[in-house]
């Protein structure tokens, strides 16, 4: 969805975010990805912290889901979460086609 919001603020829990905050994206992880427009001129990429609201696990399956979702926190055993998606784009547009 465009202009959605992201799944790190509503079903992708992921505490080492904070922990790594500012610190340098390593090498290993962008790969040799190019450059988008927005990025050609940067010289540092830092990682960006995580979530800045609250999650827990809910129902039976121990999904994680953020306080931003209450009521769909009390069926999240009705729900299917995918979490195997890959991508080798660098922007976001792919994503949501």
């Amino acid at each position: 969805m465009h202009g959605g919001p992201s799944q790190v603020e509503l079903f992708d829990y992921k505490p080492q975010l904070k922990e790594h905050h500012g610190t340098e994206l390593p090498k290993s992880v962008r790969g040799d990805q190019h450059l988008t427009g927005m990025t050609v001129n940067h010289k540092s990429f830092p990682i960006a912290s995580g979530s800045q609201f609250k999650f827990r696990q809910h129902g039976r399956n121990g999904a994680w889901v953020s306080e931003l979702m209450p009521h769909l926190a009390k069926v999240s055993d009705e729900l299917c979460f995918i979490k195997s998606m890959h991508t080798e784009a660098i922007n976001h547009d792919p994503a949501a086609a």
